[in-house]
């Protein structure tokens, strides 16, 4: 599920980046790290100082100002229609990254959930290694599909000789 998550996230980012010059949907993306910081206060109990929830707020500030500021850095003569939905995808994909990150941290502490005193001790290698692959493989899978719905294979040889 975190694998398909991630997928899905990067898919969006895609498609928000073909409609958004490259400082905007940077900009977009850098505010992964305040959705990150929300999610793992809601799903990981992290805590907020006063110094965290000004970065946080100051995170998600920036973007409103940059969609709506009047250097919104909307490419001149693309339509508004365009610019708003790439910029509403650049935000949901900084959304679903930031929300797969804590569920990792949450989804570890189940799977690597060990009783006693080695309980407060952080999960072996081979866990952290297994949930990455595991989550690479979810990933891949969600992409071949979408590309065998898309009857994409076909194009991979002109792209290939293309690039």
């Amino acid at each position: 599920m975190l694998g398909s998550l991630y997928a899905v996230s990067c898919f969006v980012y895609a498609m928000g980046s073909q409609a958004l010059p490259l400082s905007t949907s940077s900009l977009l993306l850098a505010t992964q790290l305040a959705f990150t910081a929300v999610f793992a206060f809601l799903f990981v109990g992290l805590r907020f100082t006063p110094f965290s929830a000004n970065a946080v707020m100051l995170l998600i500030i920036g973007p409103a100002v940059l969609g709506v500021g009047p250097g919104s850095g909307k490419p001149a003569g693309e339509p508004s229609k365009t610019y708003w939905t790439g910029f509403c995808e650049g935000i949901a994909a900084a959304a679903l990254a930031g929300l797969v990150l804590p569920l990792v941290e949450v989804a570890m502490e189940r799977y690597g959930r060990r009783t006693g005193p080695a309980a407060r001790t952080p999960p072996p290698y081979s866990t952290v290694m297994q949930m990455q692959a595991v989550m690479g493989a979810a990933g891949t899978i969600v992409c071949l599909l979408g590309m065998a719905i898309k009857s994409d294979f076909g194009a991979l040889r002109s792209e290939a000789a293309a690039f």
